[in-house]
């Protein structure tokens, strides 16, 4: 559900040893639905815990043993109902250490004489910050200074530019509370986030940049062959009726190949208001796609859905199908 925070309020009949909102959950890693998942080890005598980030909250939970624990829908107060499922000695399996290493020149930065960084925001930071330092000199104060956007790309995510100054050898990109590893500058270039590390930040890998990063096309080029596959971009919008205050696009061609990066795929940045009130997402679709699945990037998620380019639209109407995934109805004005 996208807590911004993971705290643990907890508390027996007799003792109430902790104040709100509580004490903070230790970040364990990220699962194979995209979520990050949090532990905390419940000291002796505690009966009973309530899981928040300040504001949002859970139910009251009776605490009976070790046990993992998600969130679901929300009760007439608006407190998160939760369900559970039995947890292993080791929910996160070690690699086997004969797997090959990978290879380290896949992820070094491209070295150029320029200053410019672009930043592709896929990962959906609700701000976008570099905070900038040097062996000698620290300039700014955490959590640094504002990243000016530039547009969309062509999967719906909002990039945004900075200039370093010369002699910083550092950066963060950050909300400030979410944020990347420490990243060596080394010249212009293109980052975007993976997967987190042991600590909760998100590790990066990067791509050439142009001064024209959205080549324009050459007049004299012949015009495409009529027969030649359609290359277009398909959009269409999202109405967040169910409050997931994020949207992603994950999409895979004919042969089951993803588009947009693993799961939960691409952070879509462009939103509208309905006349009801309601926020809806512009959602890109790269060319190629068969499929796409919606989701919010924490466990919730539309059916697969195949018929986009027929619609303007879709919403969901809250009817889920056997595995829990929304469905959706599309609509066109």
């Amino acid at each position: 559900k996208g807590l911004s925070t993971v705290n643990i309020y907890y508390w027996s009949d007799s003792e109430q040893p902790v104040e709100w909102p509580g004490v903070p959950m230790t970040y364990l890693d990220t699962n194979d639905y995209g979520e990050d998942r949090y532990t905390f080890t419940m000291p002796d005598g505690m009966t009973s815990y309530i899981i928040n980030d300040g504001t949002q909250q859970t139910v009251d939970i009776p605490f009976t043993g070790s046990t993992g624990v998600y969130m679901t829908d929300k009760d007439s107060e608006g407190h998160y109902l939760v369900d559970f499922y039995e947890i292993t000695d080791e929910p996160t399996p070690t690699p086997d250490p004969t797997d090959p290493t990978p290879d380290p020149t896949e992820s070094e930065p491209v070295v150029t004489d320029g200053s410019t960084i672009i930043f592709s925001n896929n990962k959906g930071f609700s701000t976008v910050n570099i905070y900038y330092w040097s062996d000698s000199e620290q300039p700014v104060e955490w959590p640094g200074v504002a990243m000016t956007s530039i547009g969309l790309n062509d999967y719906g995510e909002e990039r945004f530019t900075f200039e370093m100054p010369a002699g910083m050898t550092n950066y963060i990109i950050n909300d400030g509370t979410q944020q990347t590893v420490d990243i060596p500058f080394t010249g212009s270039t293109g980052v975007y986030m993976t997967d987190k590390d042991s600590e909760g930040h998100y590790m990066v890998d990067f791509y050439e940049i142009t001064d024209d990063p959205t080549p324009t096309p050459d007049p004299t080029d012949p015009t495409p062959d009529p027969t030649t596959p359609d290359t277009t971009t398909v959009s269409f919008l999202l109405t967040d009726n169910f409050g997931w205050g994020t949207a992603y696009v994950y999409a895979w061609d004919a042969n089951g190949t993803a588009l947009c990066g693993e799961w939960p795929g691409s952070s879509q940045a462009e939103t509208v208001t309905n006349d009801y009130g309601e926020t809806q997402f512009r959602c890109y679709v790269p060319a190629g796609a068969v499929g796409v699945i919606l989701n919010n990037g924490n466990g919730a998620q539309t059916e697969d859905i195949t018929d986009f380019g027929t619609y303007e639209g879709y919403w969901m109407n809250g009817d889920k199908n056997s595995q829990g995934h929304y469905l959706v109805t599309g609509w066109n004005s």
